[in-house]
């Protein structure tokens, strides 16, 4: 009698345990459907539990948990300064050089033609110089002008203008000579004054300086 009590109740646990597995079994294939009513049923248990949606990753920051939705693409707003930590190239202060130079032996001539009466209305003005190269290494193109003025006036009053060209090497030099003939009357005119000779050196070899 007492044999036949165990074996139903063995049986009957067994049949329990069975039972249990096979729900058990039967829950977890049901809960990886999402669409399932009781996943979703479950799902909305959890969020109510914990507070927490679920959708997406999170990245813990300073001890919360935050959606990484929200803290994904906004690393890309540091990347922009990078650039300004090159060293900049110093800038240069540059100057030019004219060669030296100077004009010698300057001389002026002048001879009366013709008179009336102690007045010289018939007048020529010979000028002449040199143009000297004094740099120890430059060398190339000097283009003076001379100008014929009547005394007591601005060069851009003058009589007559003349170019000269010369290509002059260091510490060399050149010779150049003008002349001009005016004529007038009366005691105010041009022939009965003072003609100056004026040079300017408009065009002379240069080096740039960098510093």
């Amino acid at each position: 009698m007492e044999s036949k009590r165990g074996n139903l109740k063995s049986f009957l646990i067994i049949s329990i345990a069975v039972l249990i597995v096979g729900i058990a079994i039967s829950l977890i294939y049901i809960l990886k459907d999402p669409q399932n009513p009781i996943t979703k049923a479950v799902n909305k248990l959890v969020v109510l539990a914990t507070g927490n949606s679920g959708d997406g990753d999170t990245t813990v920051i300073n001890g919360e948990e935050i959606p990484e939705s929200s803290v994904s693409g906004s690393g890309g707003a540091g990347g922009g300064s990078g650039g300004s930590g090159g060293s900049s190239s110093s800038s240069k202060s540059c100057d030019t050089r004219p060669a030296y130079h100077s004009i010698i032996n300057i001389k002026r001539e002048y001879n009366c033609n013709a008179y009336d009466g102690t007045i010289c209305i018939d007048k020529t003005i010979t000028c002449s110089a040199e143009i000297r190269n004094d740099d120890m290494s430059l060398s190339g193109k000097f283009v003076i002008e001379l100008s014929f003025v009547e005394d007591g006036k601005s060069i851009g009053d003058s009589i007559k203008r003349t170019d000269f060209t010369f290509d002059l090497a260091p510490q060399s030099y050149a010779s150049m000579q003008d002349y001009t003939r005016v004529q007038s009357t009366g005691i105010d005119g041009v022939a009965n004054k003072d003609i100056n000779c004026f040079y300017n050196v408009l065009t002379a070899p240069s080096e740039q300086i960098c510093n």
